[in-house]
């Protein structure tokens, strides 16, 4: 209790939705779009959940249940217990 970590979490399993995630994910977080990327074969959107604390989500283009964000649109995140790795700092 009490020691700082650092989550890590692939960036492709992150989930991205206009609305919360009603079932599916261990953890649904608000965030918004800083930033939005296209890069091919995926998108990649920069996260802002706080002044401090910015992640990186990969989505894949060819996804067709998934659409595209904006920069400054607010956005719920999804992702599993089971994707993310905590390091001890």
């Amino acid at each position: 209790v009490g020691t700082p970590i650092t989550l890590a979490i692939r960036p492709e399993r992150l989930d991205l939705s206009r609305t919360p995630h009603e079932s599916g994910f261990d953890n649904n977080v608000p965030a918004r779009i800083e930033k939005a990327v296209y890069n091919g074969s995926d998108m990649h959107y920069w996260l802002r959940f706080s002044d401090q604390i910015i992640w990186t989500a990969r989505v894949a283009n060819a996804r067709g249940d998934q659409k595209e964000f904006t920069a400054g649109e607010s956005v719920y995140v999804g992702w599993n217990a089971y994707d993310g790795v905590a390091l001890i700092q």
